[in-house]
């Protein structure tokens, strides 16, 4: 005797009763179904207003104005975004999420996606350094030893990531991150911002094809 407590499966002896139980099953999971659908909306809302509520305010010049790696070089948003997107990366070596996310933050430094650090309170460049060797991170990191870069972005917590452009933030997020969801972020932004020059470019020809009024 086949009751609908059994699993729906291809081996009933009777298969065109194997439709009606798979119904009753579904009708016994939409409820959870429904649940989980409401918790995950819940929980993206909360996110986007969290990142909202810790929004960092890019300080005028900043675009243009020359960070110095603890390896040496030195670089600027403007350069180091230009015409693509990079990470800036607000972190810190007692930062516990840090220690979460810089791993990832190495992984997208190492697939060529352009990142910087900023480690906020962390120390001299040489106890940065070791902590970085100690925990194998290779992306270039600024010594915001002062706190004063992480005061001027006015950076409410650590980590925070933000996306730039040509110079100019276009995202931001804080907290734990995983790497596909920061890939998936910056592929958005990407996309996004592309088809906002396109649209931009194209009005521009327009206009100046039109002919002018007398």
């Amino acid at each position: 005797m086949i009751t609908a407590s059994q699993p729906c499966s291809s081996t009933y002896r009777f298969p065109y009763i194997q439709p009606v139980l798979c119904r009753h099953h579904m009708k016994r999971l939409l409820p959870y179904l429904k649940s989980l659908i409401q918790a995950l909306l819940l929980f993206i809302l909360i996110s986007v207003a969290v990142d909202w509520w810790r929004k960092p305010n890019q300080p005028m010049q900043a675009s243009s104005e020359s960070l110095h790696v603890i390896n040496g070089n030195s670089t600027s948003l403007e350069t180091l975004s230009k015409e693509r997107i990079a990470v800036v990366y607000f972190w810190g070596t007692w930062c516990h999420i840090c220690s979460y996310t810089s791993p990832t933050i190495d992984r997208l430094h190492q697939n060529g996606i352009p990142t910087l650090g900023v480690a906020v309170h962390s120390g001299s460049d040489t106890e940065i350094q070791s902590y970085m060797k100690e925990h194998q991170l290779q992306f270039p990191t600024v010594n915001d030893s002062d706190d004063q870069l992480a005061a001027n972005w006015k950076i409410a917590v650590t980590p925070t990531i933000i996306l730039i452009k040509n110079g100019k933030m276009i995202h931001h997020t804080s907290g734990l991150s995983s790497y596909w969801g920061l890939r998936s972020r910056i592929w958005l932004m990407d996309l996004f911002y592309r088809s906002e020059e396109h649209t931009s470019n194209s009005s521009h020809a327009l206009a100046t094809r039109m002919p002018s009024s007398a």
